[in-house]
Parts: C-alpha cells; structure tokens; sequence
C-alpha cells in the first residue's frame, strides 16, 4: 500500500459526572495542554505513510491524574521522530521506562500517588502496532467487524483468558477496574511490562479506534461495531459514539481517536 492516507479524528470529553477530566491524548506530535485539560476536545487531520497515537487515562484523583497522562503523552512527543528509522519494540520500552520514571519523580515531588493508563497505535511501512499498559483499549474494525488488540491489565482478563468467565459476567465485575499494569510503578513494586501485538498487515479501509474505558464502560463492543455500519466517515461515527457514552451516563472521562486507512 504506497502513499497510504492517514485520515484521524478524536474528542476528548470529562463526562457528566466527573469534575475534571484527567484522560490526555497523543495526536501525531499533538495533545492537550494543561490550560485545556477540561474543555471538550477535538483533534483532525490527515497524514502520509507514518503516524502515531495513543491514548492516556490518568488515575489518582484531583489534579494528581491529569498531571500523570499529561507526562505521558508530553513523553510521547521528544520520541515520535525517532520511531521513524529505529527498531519500534525497544524504542517504545525505552520510552515508557522514561515516561514511568517521570510520573514516580512527580509522585515523589508531590507525595501524591498518581499513575495512567496508555494505549498506543504506531502505523509504519504499511503495518501497524498496538502498545498497552492498563485497560484502555485499541479495536481494528475491519469488514465490518470489531476484534479487540489491546490487552486489558486486570485479573478478569486473566480469566476471560482460561475461559472461567464470560464476557457478559466480565463487564459487571469490580475487579476489572484494578490494574495490574499502568504508569506510575515503582521499580520495587513491579516490572512495567507493555503488551505489544503482533504486527498488523494493513488493508484498504481499514479503521482502528483507541479508547479509555470511558467509552467501553458506556458503550458495548457490538454497539461500537452497529453505530459504524451507517456511517463511513469516522467523524461522524466517533460524534455518534460520544453522544451515546454520555446518554448512557457518562460516568467517566471519555476519550475516543479513530483512525482510517485509505
């Protein structure tokens, strides 16, 4: 696939029940700034061959997690150019120990625990990949069905993993909401291990969706994959999935990036 079109779009919403919003998002060298941190937030833009996105959920309550997805996407942009030319896995590791090591600084600064999710789409000669630690998730939509390739970091994946429970009993258990995995570790506590996936041969049309669990707490999987039949163009369908993860409450700081191959 020469001169592939990268076409992206995302919004960025704290939700109806949340007094600051504390999700960031990395746009291609793009994210929100702290004086923005609380307004609704869109991003859109085309690019060619090479991009990257990601995707932070900030936890620790206040200001504490806005500070901690902030350093990880601000992180995220000293290494965009670099994924050009290097190997990507190693890369990513060394960026993620950078960006870990920052948050425990400001912990430490601060006296103030803090941490983040991150989910991360890097697309490069014609493939893609997908980076995780924590439950936000990246989806590929391709004819028209939704295959999840992000790694969620709790114990229920572990057990959805040894068939144990069902996806159903998997949405409504508590547990899914402690991580095992996210930014802000301690070396002395545990080893920051990312998921990465496989790589992923793009094709035409192809669409990928990175979210915080802002969104997929609202809005199921198969209801992700309905609201995209109708529409082709991802502006509309990421508007659309917004607007149902705040009629279905919003509970959470809502962050949705799609991205569309041509």
């Amino acid at each position: 696939m020469n001169n592939m079109k990268i076409s992206a779009v995302a919004l960025v919403d704290k939700g109806k029940k949340r007094k600051n919003n504390e999700d960031n998002l990395f746009f291609n060298g793009s994210y929100i700034k702290k004086e923005g941190i609380n307004n609704t937030t869109k991003f859109k833009g085309t690019f060619q061959d090479t991009a990257i996105f990601a995707i932070s959920d900030g936890m620790g309550g206040e200001s504490f997690g806005e500070v901690a997805s902030l350093i990880t996407v601000a992180s995220l942009a000293s290494y965009t150019n670099k994924f050009k030319d290097a190997e990507e896995d190693a890369l990513f590791e060394e960026y993620l120990r950078s960006a870990n090591n920052r948050i425990c600084d400001e912990m430490l600064q601060s006296e103030s625990r803090m941490g983040s999710t991150l989910v991360t789409l890097l697309i490069k000669n014609n493939g893609a990949k997908i980076y995780n630690v924590g439950d936000s998730r990246a989806y590929l939509l391709r004819n028209g069905q939704i295959t999840q390739l992000s790694k969620d970091h709790n114990s229920i994946s572990m057990l959805l993993d040894m068939n144990l429970i069902t996806k159903e009993q998997a949405a409504k258990d508590p547990r899914r909401h402690k991580l095992m995995q996210h930014l802000g570790m301690f070396e002395h506590e545990m080893l920051l291990k990312p998921h990465i996936s496989q790589q992923i041969q793009i094709k035409k049309d192809d669409i990928f969706l990175l979210c915080s669990d802002g969104l997929t707490e609202m809005v199921s999987d198969n209801d992700i994959q309905m609201l995209l039949k109708p529409k082709k163009d991802i502006e509309g369908w990421v508007e659309e999935l917004m607007i149902t993860a705040l009629n279905n409450g919003g509970a959470d700081n809502i962050s949705i990036l799609a991205v569309k191959l041509n």
